[in-house]
């Protein structure tokens, strides 16, 4: 899981990213509208509609991760980070009603499309920060075990417990070999 990249999926498929469509000739998943910044960083020119073409898929993508990243955490000037601004303040700056968007129903339909994240409407922009450095929940048996033998990883009682059943079966039957 990757709250970051998920996203950034939820937004193409809100966009309509499909074969031919104007995102996908323009290698733009998120329909950005084209900057300064996108034209020197990620080498965008002007595409159809007045949005940025980038000279990939990959770049497009990483543009709108980077994009969101900005918006999420604080570093864009169209959001006032002063007022605790929410989800759906953070979609109303990505998709303003000014584009003929409907924030509302874009943000419940990104939230319907994460249901594996939790996220609502309201939700403070800080605690949807707090998303895009949260490593994966499920790890394997196995992959907890090896995260525990190197202590890297800070169990749960119930992770700790399932892992202390395993080793001790584990030893069980090394001990019990002849």
């Amino acid at each position: 899981m990757n709250f970051l990249r998920d996203l950034a999926l939820a937004h193409q498929k809100h966009e309509g990213y499909y074969f031919l469509s104007l995102s996908q000739r323009n290698n733009n998943s998120g329909n950005l509208r084209l900057t300064s910044y996108q034209m020197h960083l990620y080498g965008a020119v002007e595409g159809a509609g007045g949005f940025a073409k980038f000279p990939s898929y990959s770049i497009g993508l990483r543009a709108l991760e980077d994009d969101l990243r900005a918006k999420i955490t604080g570093h864009s000037k169209h959001i006032d980070y002063f007022r605790n601004p929410t989800f759906l303040d953070y979609v109303k700056v990505y998709a303003p009603s000014g584009d003929n968007n409907n924030p509302t129903a874009y943000a419940n339909a990104l939230i319907k499309s994460l249901p594996q994240y939790g996220l609502n409407i309201n939700m403070p922009l800080t605690q949807v920060a707090l998303l895009l450095n949260k490593k994966p929940l499920i790890l394997s048996v196995g992959a907890k075990i090896r995260a525990l033998e190197r202590g890297i990883v800070r169990a749960t009682k119930r992770g700790l417990h399932g892992a202390r059943l395993i080793l001790q079966g584990t030893l069980r039957r090394l001990t019990n070999r002849k």
